[in-house]
């Protein structure tokens, strides 16, 4: 059974960047989640407490989330709003 993502927005964050999804404000008030490219590492804080690891994620599968900032250590990383 597959789930069908509705994605409006994508920010691209590649070795090296960092990315604020600061879910109350701007400029990405509306983030529901990441995406792990074909290769990744790094770290997702995540709204509350916590965070996940990028390489944990499963290639090409959205991971729905509130991440309050992503930082992308190595390969490729969406944002998806």
């Amino acid at each position: 059974m597959a789930t069908n993502y509705r994605v409006s927005k994508v920010l691209t964050l590649t070795t090296g960047q960092s990315g604020s999804c600061n879910i109350n404000g701007a400029p990405n008030q509306r983030v529901w989640g990441v995406l792990r490219g074909t290769s990744g590492a790094g770290t997702i804080s995540l709204e509350g407490s916590g965070s996940i690891a990028i390489a944990d994620l499963i290639v090409g599968e959205p991971f729905p989330c509130y991440p309050t900032s992503v930082t992308c250590s190595g390969g490729t990383v969406y944002i998806l709003s």
